[in-house]
């Protein structure tokens, strides 16, 4: 009672008022502010190396560069981006943009990196508040969503600690899921093929809009005639954004180039850190099989380049079944028809929104080198509608899991502080939150779904300190890692799953 008593002493007061919007902003880019002097990843190293690249090259030599190991393997659309950002970079140290085999990481080239991020996150900013705009909610509910979305540990971590641009990139997929909201369709799909084309991992939702608009929009007329122009009206906006951005590669006849870049189908089914998914199961079992197999005497290729060597290439499993790209192209088709006809049956928005988190999650369970950070772009979608009870029960289930499963991305003793203390803050944040988004009814866990969590704990310790425990097995405490959060991720896809269907 004394709960629901001040929530509506807050909104008498305001809480909707811009005013609180922008406190939250700050709070959160002070965090980040906070973790400019964090350690210095690889990808540092890419972006930096793409300034470079499209700042001293022509655009046809973009995809062909390779003095760096780091090649451009994203959009066009980002390459553009980056293009875009070499014109501030010499403000900063005009050397990071020279081309060159070798890492090139001086203190100023790294602050300006690290502010580019923090300040393109602008928009994310901008794109979540628009969707709170959308939402038919309380002003309370809308603020608690901002909140939860604007403060992921999981962007803080990738965006700001391991560095990437994901905030900029969602905040697109954000203003595109708001404006299907308000059902300004076209409007929608303008925004989702813009972010597309800044990065093709989004190509995991894709299915989910599709469905969507088929049925919601291009159904929605009783006629042919109009079935026809509004297929051709969507058709367009999505034909004439893809030919603005690999327009100017056609016309030089590379799109094969830019492809080969964007999907190397070469590396292994696995990245050198197993996202947590049904392969890492899948490898797991094949370990304890060729034990088994070894224990009885049995014979065991030896010829056959390790799943746990900590590296990027072409593997085969021992006694399983070797994977291969077609088998995981296959699995995704199966398990993404469901939530297909489900969509078209029932094109609600919830429906839709459901389905855009199933439809990622079936691309991370099952795609072919799955990368761990791509976990964000089923949680993200899937916090803006943790209003929903039973949503808002998985967002704190996969949101605990998935997040936690990034902390191997944070590999230094020194951010161990770092990564625990953001999981841990934004897990207080999202109890408190859900409690005001479900009128102060608590999250609901069962005993298993508690116990799971509580098992994080252990996992972490392990991956903190396992090196020093194990040193002769360096990929165990990763091993161990990926493959409890993979137990907590599948479970969470399949009561996801079940609920989308049942709606």
């Amino acid at each position: 009672r004394e709960s629901k008593l001040n929530l509506m002493k807050a909104t008498k007061v305001g809480i909707d008022s811009p005013y609180n919007y922008v406190i939250v902003s700050l709070l959160v880019t002070t965090i980040k502010f906070l973790l400019i002097p964090s350690y210095i990843s690889t990808d540092f190293d890419v972006h930096r190396n793409w300034l470079a690249l499209t700042s001293s090259l022509p655009y046809t030599q973009w995809y062909y560069e390779k003095t760096s190991e780091w090649t451009l393997d994203y959009p066009p659309f980002f390459a553009f981006f980056e293009y875009l950002l070499s014109f501030f970079a010499p403000y900063f140290d005009p050397m990071m943009l020279r081309i060159s085999a070798e890492p090139y990481r001086s203190s100023q080239t790294i602050l300006f990196q690290r502010l580019t991020v923090i300040a393109t996150d602008l928009f994310f900013f901008y794109a979540v508040w628009h969707f709170g705009r959308s939402l038919k909610s309380s002003q309370v509910n809308r603020l608690a969503i901002f909140v939860l979305t604007v403060a992921n540990p999981g962007l803080l971590m990738v965006d700001h600690v391991h560095f990437q641009y994901n905030g900029l990139l969602f905040g697109l997929i954000v203003l595109s899921i708001s404006y299907m909201v308000r059902d300004q369709v076209i409007m929608s799909s303008i925004f989702f093929c813009i972010a597309l084309n800044f990065k093709h991992l989004f190509l995991y939702i894709a299915p989910a809009y599709f469905s969507y608009i088929l049925s919601h929009y291009c159904f929605k007329t009783k006629d042919a005639s109009g079935f026809v122009s509004r297929l051709m009206t969507v058709g367009s906006v999505v034909i004439f954004i893809f030919a603005m951005s690999f327009g100017p590669f056609a016309i030089h006849g590379q799109i094969p180039q830019v492809l080969s870049r964007l999907f190397p189908f070469q590396r292994g089914l696995c990245h050198a850190y197993w996202a947590p998914n049904i392969w890492a199961i899948y490898n797991i079992i094949d370990k304890i099989l060729k034990m088994v197999w070894l224990k009885n005497g049995w014979e065991v290729p030896s010829d056959v380049a390790s799943m746990t060597g900590g590296l990027v290439q072409e593997t085969s499993h021992l006694i399983l079944p070797t994977i291969r790209p077609p088998h995981t192209l296959i699995l995704i088709i199966v398990f993404l028809l469901p939530m297909m006809f489900r969509v078209l049956k029932k094109p609600t928005i919830a429906i839709f929104l459901m389905a855009v988190v199933q439809s990622a999650l079936t691309f991370y369970m099952f795609g072919w080198h799955t990368h761990e950070k791509a976990i964000l772009t089923a949680i993200i979608p899937l916090g803006l509608i943790a209003g929903d009870p039973k949503m808002g029960k998985m967002f704190y289930f996969l949101g605990t899991v998935g997040h936690f499963s990034l902390f191997p991305l944070l590999f230094q003793p020194t951010e161990t502080l770092t990564k625990i203390f953001l999981l841990l803050t934004y897990v207080a944040i999202l109890q408190s939150m859900l409690l005001v988004l479900h009128s102060g009814k608590p999250i609901g866990l069962s005993i298993m779904e508690a116990g799971y969590l509580w098992g994080l704990v252990p996992v972490g310790i392990i991956n903190s300190i396992g090196t020093i425990i194990f040193p002769t097995l360096p990929f165990l405490p990763l091993l161990v890692t990926s493959v409890y959060c993979s137990l907590g991720i599948i479970y969470s896809y399949i009561r996801m799953y079940i609920h989308l269907l049942r709606s």
